[in-house]
């Protein structure tokens, strides 16, 4: 009898070995991707950091100055062709400008059809 409870003790004692070792690996795997994510978390924050410093940045922020001056002196132009009845589309905002020429191949392009006007 006293060998069967001690060979079941030594199953029991190794069963508790196996799932030690599966902790420790779950372990070393955890730390291992703690360790993924804290490098990745880094890489933001200094991400975050060059990017706060180059909107901090004496240039960034005359560039910011000088586009609300610009932004304010075509308000205050439209708003003096809006009381003269003239139109403001003579003021267009800077993001209003468009200076972007489209091909002739898209320009004869019909997206309801998705085909192609014939050249004229």
């Amino acid at each position: 009898m006293r060998n069967v409870s001690e060979l079941w003790k030594k199953v029991d004692n190794v069963k508790n070995y196996n799932k030690r070792l599966k902790a420790l690996e779950d372990t070393k795997r955890i730390e291992k991707d703690n360790a993924a994510f804290t490098e990745r978390v880094k890489k933001v924050e200094r991400l975050v950091e060059a990017m706060t410093e180059e909107y901090n940045s004496e240039q960034a922020q005359r560039e910011r100055a000088a586009e609300y001056a610009e932004i304010q002196r075509i308000g205050e132009l439209r708003k003096q062709a809006f009381l003269n009845g003239e139109s403001m589309d003579k003021y267009p905002l800077p993001f209003e400008k468009t200076e972007f020429e489209l091909p002739e191949e898209l320009k004869r392009f019909i997206p309801s059809t998705g085909a192609y006007k014939e050249k004229e």
